[in-house]
C-alpha cells in the first residue's frame, strides 16, 4: 500500500499551521499578486510572512507590500555587484559567482528576522541558492514535462526561451505553466535550471504564431546575430504570448500547488514525486495538471 511508504515531505511534518512563505519578485509581480489575491480570497495553510525583491527601485513589491500589508525586504542585486565594483551581475565568472553568494549571505540575514518555512520564486529572476535554506517553489513559462530521446527537458530555460522554442516547434502547438522544487545549483546554474519535481502543470494554453508557421520563426531564430542584443519579431511574439500563458497558465496553477503543498500533500520517495488524491490516499505521480475549473488530474 502506497500509504505505508516512508514518503519524505518537503516541508516538516510537526511544522504548525499556518506554514509561513517569504515570496520572491522581480518585476511587475503579477504572479506574486494573483498568490497574494488568492489569499485575500480564501484562507489556506499558509501565509506570506514577506516579500522579498531584488529589485526593490523597479518592481512593484513596494506597492504590494503596501497594498496587502506584508512586510518587504528590498535587496538590490545590481546596486550590490556595482558597489563590489562589477559592471554586471553575470554568473559566467568566478568572482561573478562569488559575489551571488556574498548577496544570498546578506539576504539570508535580512530573512532571519521573520518566519519562513518556504519560499515562493514569482517572477524572481535571480539565481541564488536560498533554496538550500528552505524548499523553494518557482513557476515557469514552459511545459516541463516535455522531453527529448534522453530525457531532457526541453521547455527549461530563462526568459522567453522556453516559449520561442514552442513557437518554432510544429509538433507543439500549445503552453502549459509548471511549478517545480527548486534545486540547489552550482557553476553558472546551467545545468541544475528547472531540474526539480514538477508538482504541477496548468492546462493546455494554444501557442499564438500571428498567422505564421513554425518554420517561419525557425527562419526569424537562424537569422540573430550570435551575442548581440535580442529584439526582433519573434521575441516580441513571445512576449505576447508570455503574457497570455501568465493569466491562463501561472495564475491558475501556482495558487492550487501552493495550497496543496502547504497542506503536506507531496512528498517524495527516491527521485518518485507522491501526491495525495481527492481521497486523501498517496499517488506515485509524474505531476499534476491543475484546469481553469481547479480540477486536479494526477498524471501518473
Amino acid at each position: 500500500m502506497l500509504n505505508d511508504l516512508k514518503l519524505k515531505h518537503f516541508l516538516k511534518e510537526d511544522l504548525p499551521f499556518p506554514r509561513r512563505a517569504a515570496l520572491f519578485l522581480s518585476g511587475q509581480g503579477s504572479n506574486a499578486e494573483a498568490v497574494l489575491n488568492d489569499l485575500a480570497e480564501s484562507p489556506a495553510d499558509y501565509v506570506i510572512s514577506v516579500l522579498v525583491t531584488d529589485n526593490p527601485e523597479r518592481s512593484r513589491a513596494r506597492e504590494l507590500s503596501e497594498k496587502f500589508g506584508v512586510p518587504l525586504i528590498g535587496h538590490d542585486l545590481k546596486k550590490f555587484y556595482a558597489d563590489h565594483g562589477a559592471a554586471s551581475t553575470s554568473l559566467a565568472t568566478e568572482a561573478g559567482r562569488r559575489l551571488r553568494a556574498l548577496w544570498t549571505d546578506d539576504l539570508r540575514k535580512k530573512l532571519a528576522e521573520y518566519p519562513v518555512d518556504f519560499g515562493i520564486l514569482a517572477g524572481f529572476m535571480t539565481l541564488c541558492n536560498i533554496a538550500e535554506d528552505f524548499p523553494c517553489l518557482n513557476v515557469h513559462p514552459g511545459d516541463l514535462t516535455v522531453t527529448d530521446a534522453a530525457g531532457r527537458r526541453i521547455l527549461a530555460g530563462l526568459h522567453s526561451g522556453p516559449v520561442e522554442e514552442v513557437l518554432c516547434s510544429p509538433e507543439l502547438n500549445s503552453f502549459r505553466s509548471s511549478v517545480i522544487v527548486v534545486r540547489p545549483f552550482s557553476g553558472d546554474g546551467a545545468e541544475d535550471m528547472d531540474t526539480g519535481f514538477i508538482l504541477g502543470v496548468s492546462g493546455a494554453v494554444p501557442a499564438y504564431r500571428a498567422g505564421r508557421t513554425a518554420e517561419d520563426w525557425q527562419l526569424v531564430r537562424r537569422n540573430r546575430v550570435p551575442g548581440g542584443r535580442v529584439k526582433d519579431s519573434l521575441r516580441s511574439l513571445a512576449l505576447e504570448n508570455i503574457e497570455n500563458l501568465k493569466v491562463l497558465g501561472d495564475h491558475v496553477v501556482l495558487p492550487a500547488v501552493l495550497r496543496q503543498f502547504a497542506s503536506g500533500n507531496y512528498a517524495h520517495k527516491d527521485g518518485q514525486l507522491f501526491c495525495k488524491d481527492v481521497h486523501g490516499n498517496w499517488a506515485a505521480v509524474q505531476t499534476v495538471c491543475y484546469s481553469s475549473s481547479s480540477e486536479m488530474v494526477l498524471w501518473k
